[in-house]
């Protein structure tokens, strides 16, 4: 057997003497990588990479039109407002730049605005005992409630102060048996009530005696209480449209799902947010030059492997025929 060295100048001959094999062949899998790009680019590429669950807007519409109307409007407001700012400082933690940081922060100091200016007066309105805000179908029922409220109080005074005076004027009994530590501290506590009694009492009474001879300056109140209620679940429902409308531009921007599960109004939280991250998927265009590329280098790599081979082994059965 004839032996046949090969060098660096066999190499390079044999590659020449194959490149139109490499040529046909590289351009073979470019045109594979080609069609594979175009077929698979719309279905691996993906226009929105996150989604985001967006809170509710204020609505009083479901609220009944009672006597407790505008407290439960309050109330709503000021959950809808712990809402909106636990939303705020979920999507402040997702923002990954400054423009969408300050874009966040932006709509908190909005937030924290409409609470200082327009949402803390109306609380500080509701916190006064004597403040009376009905609709004027609810008038009528709550003169009944507060009837109620006030023969209730009475008896409940009755009993508080007779508790009182057998404290004032009775003794610990001398024999300490568990039925009777129990009767002596309810009596305590019966005893303790009376002063608050007697305020809720002289509080009972103003506001039935408003309800029946003043009715025009509650109706007055209550119209301007309203109109503050509208304005502000206004505003903040234009301050949740904007958050809603950032979550889902940062949840696409930061690959991302926003989660809201709800918990139910009687909660302290009534919401809990939570955020899942996802992979970033290639935008339309990036799949197809991926696999172009890599159709391109593998042709090109294993057809200077395969040129080189058939020339080295062309080569060879020629100095073999020799």
């Amino acid at each position: 057997m004839k032996e046949y060295n090969v060098g660096l100048s066999q190499i390079w001959k044999a590659f020449r003497s194959q490149i139109r094999f490499l040529i046909v062949y590289v351009l073979s899998f470019l045109l594979l990588g080609v069609g594979a790009g175009f077929y698979y680019d719309t279905r691996l590429a993906a226009s929105e990479g996150g989604s985001a669950d967006i809170i509710s807007n204020v609505n009083f519409s479901s609220l009944n039109m009672d006597q407790n109307y505008y407290t439960s409007c309050k109330t709503q407001l000021e959950l809808s407002y712990n809402e909106t700012r636990y939303y705020l400082s979920t999507l402040s933690s997702i923002a990954s730049d400054e423009e969408e940081k300050m874009a966040v922060t932006c709509l908190q100091d909005k937030l924290e605005d409409l609470y200082n200016e327009d949402l803390l007066p109306i609380k500080d309105d509701f916190e006064n005992a004597l403040s009376i805000y009905i609709p004027d179908s609810a008038r009528y029922d709550a003169i009944t409630y507060y009837e109620q409220m006030l023969e209730n109080t009475e008896y409940s005074i009755i009993k508080s102060k007779a508790a009182a005076d057998l404290i004032k004027n009775g003794q610990i009994p001398a024999i300490q048996t568990d039925a009777i530590t129990k009767t002596y501290e309810d009596i305590l506590i019966l005893a303790a009530s009376y002063g608050e009694d007697k305020m809720n009492l002289a509080i009972y009474r103003e506001i039935l005696d408003r309800l029946q001879n003043d009715y025009d300056n509650i109706k007055l109140q209550s119209d301007r209480i309203n109109t503050q209620l509208i304005a502000v679940s206004d505003k903040l429902n234009g301050i949740i449209d904007e958050s809603n409308n950032m979550a889902t531009t940062l949840a696409i921007n930061n690959a991302c799902q926003i989660v809201i599960e709800d918990k139910g109004r009687d909660m302290d939280n009534n919401i809990e947010i939570s955020v899942l991250h996802t992979h970033h998927k290639l935008p339309a265009g990036e799949v197809k030059q991926i696999f172009i590329i890599f159709f391109g280098m593998f042709g090109l790599c294993s057809g200077m492997f395969i040129a080189i081979c058939k020339g080295l082994h062309s080569k060879k059965n020629d100095v073999e025929a020799n």
